[in-house]
């Protein structure tokens, strides 16, 4: 699969994806501060 770094203009890394899952499988919670929005741009 390719990568495709949407960050890298502004110099951030790629996701390594392999640590999400394990974090997320480990029981970590996800960030306080991430949000998601609808289609329209609001916050859900």
């Amino acid at each position: 699969m390719d990568v495709i770094n949407l960050g890298a203009t502004e110099g951030l890394a790629p996701v390594n994806w392999a640590n999400v899952v394990e974090k997320l499988d480990a029981g970590s919670p996800l960030a306080p501060t991430l949000t998601t929005l609808a289609r329209r741009g609001s916050r859900r």
